[in-house]
Formats: structure tokens, sequence, C-alpha cells
């Protein structure tokens, strides 16, 4: 009897240890997972302009020889800024140019980077009929972005707004014998398209 107690607390023993090792050996378990993230940035393009614009001009004979231009937009900076032009009295009724700085903004991101911008008109001929019967009219005769076509390739600088100018030759050779007014036309005037190259 003495040696079957002897052998129990043998087996007993023996299986603590056995436990206790098992114990050790969860204790030291690692699992390791390995997680790769992308992100992808979509192409997107932001194109900000005025919805209308006045261009007001003078005669150089007066105290104010300027062509001020005013929009009705102000996002995401002040559109329109004031533009000189001084208009001779005696060409007055020639084709004169008018340049408005900042008549337009883009920001965004393309695969190359870049943005083409194009500007075309629409409805050119600008008329008044209030003080002038018949009417009569100018007609904005050619347009340029930048000053330099009306396509141009534009490098993006990502969120940060990129603004250009837009030219306009305005023919107001039928204002020979006409008088002053506001000559309006059907809207739009011109269209400014961006797309991504």
């Amino acid at each position: 009897m003495h040696k079957r107690n002897k052998n129990i607390r043998s087996l007993g023993i023996a299986a603590i240890a056995g436990l206790c090792l098992l114990g050790t050996g969860n204790n030291a378990l690692a699992v390791t997972g390995a997680t790769t993230v992308t992100v992808v940035v979509p192409a997107f393009l932001v194109l900000y302009y005025p919805t209308a614009l006045t261009i007001n001009l003078y005669d150089s004979s007066t105290a104010t020889a300027t062509a001020s231009v005013t929009s009705s937009e102000s996002s995401p900076d002040t559109f329109g800024d004031a533009t000189t032009l001084t208009v001779a009295s005696s060409d007055v009724f020639g084709s004169k140019s008018v340049n408005i700085p900042k008549a337009w903004a883009i920001r965004g991101m393309t695969t190359s980077g870049n943005a083409r911008v194009q500007i075309a008109l629409n409805n050119a001929t600008l008329s008044e009929s209030t003080n002038n019967s018949p009417a009569k009219t100018i007609t904005v005769s050619a347009q340029k972005i930048n000053n330099a076509s009306n396509d141009e390739t534009i490098a993006l600088t990502g969120m940060t707004p990129k603004y250009g100018s837009v030219a306009l030759t305005l023919d107001m050779s039928g204002l020979n014998t006409g008088k002053s007014g506001t000559f309006t036309g059907t809207a739009p005037t011109y269209t400014i398209t961006a797309t991504a190259i």
C-alpha cells in the first residue's frame, strides 16, 4: 500500500511539472501579421471663373484713362483685378485689346501634372439699343489665355489655385456715329474649358 501511494504521488508531481512546462510555452507564443497600405489619389480639376464681367472704358482725354474690370465672383481670390487701358480719343472707334488678369483660376491633380485650358467665343456681339436706335454693336473678335493663345497647357500646383488672364479684342468700329451706353450680349460671351491631360 505504501508503495502504491508513492507511485501516485510521483505521477502527480510529474503532471504538475508538465502543466508548468505548458504554461511557460504559452507565455512565449507570438503571432505576427503584416499589412500593406495603398492610398489612391484621384485625378481632379476645379475651375474658378466669374459668371459676369463689366469693362468700363474711358477716353484718354479725361482725367481717368483706364479700363477697370469688375467681377461677380470673389472666390478663391478677387477676380478681375483692375487693368489699365489708354483709349485715345482719335482712335476710340478702332479695335482695342483688353487684358483681364485673374480672369480664371484652376487647381487639381492629374497623372501628368498638367491641364489643358481653352477659351472659345460663344456670343461675341454686344449691343446697345437704349440710347442708340437702331442698336449699335461692339464685337469681341479675338480671345487669348494668358495673352498667348486660345489653347494653353497649364502646370498644376495641387490644391493651390493657379491664376490666368484673358485677353479680349473689342471691335468698336461700328460706334463711329453712335452714342454711349451699356453694351450687353446673350450670355455667355466666352467659355473656358479645363481638361486633364
